[in-house]
């Protein structure tokens, strides 16, 4: 992952390649191959390829399984194995070598499907997770392929049970 500067003026707004506007960016990525990926209200949107400084730059709309024509993408990250996570109001959606899988509460046991941040723990590889509302935090992990969830409180310490942003420092602390 790398750092991506945007410069925009007035008259400037991002769009798809099929002019549609990606209104109410909330965040921006740039995965490993220089793709730059837009987290909006309006949308989940990938550029066509990668993006060099000052180039124009065209995007595709990117719909997981699950997606509906209004859904809210708050915040994407890639893993160090090079998937893609996107946090939306209909759960957790995760690419994998080009195929998308979404994570939902009534299926994988997320504790809403209003996902809201997320971050990876580099030490051993698992998504946490904040919601939207104040419900903790949860720690997706694989035993076998599974998916398998945690969910810390303020039962469990938890200052809070609110989520504003998500982040591990440089000692690995959440």
């Amino acid at each position: 992952p790398g750092q991506v500067e945007c410069t925009f003026s007035a008259q400037d707004a991002l769009r798809a390649a099929d002019g549609s506007p990606m209104d109410g960016v909330r965040s921006l990525m740039v995965d490993r191959t220089g793709r730059v990926w837009v987290s909006s209200s309006s949308g989940l949107f990938r550029s066509l390829g990668p993006v060099p400084f000052g180039a124009n730059v065209a995007f595709e709309r990117q719909r997981p399984p699950g997606t509906h024509s209004g859904e809210v993408f708050l915040k994407s990250i890639e893993d160090a194995q090079g998937r893609v996570w996107v946090a939306g109001d209909q759960g957790l959606a995760r690419l994998s070598e080009g195929v998308w899988t979404r994570f939902t509460k009534d299926r994988d046991g997320l504790r809403s499907n209003f996902v809201a941040q997320l971050a990876e723990d580099k030490t051993d590889g698992s998504i946490v997770l904040g919601y939207r509302d104040a419900l903790g935090v949860s720690r997706l992990s694989f035993t076998g392929g599974k998916p398998r969830l945690s969910h810390y409180t303020a039962a469990n310490g938890l200052r809070s049970e609110k989520t504003l942003f998500l982040g591990f420092d440089a000692l690995g602390r959440l």
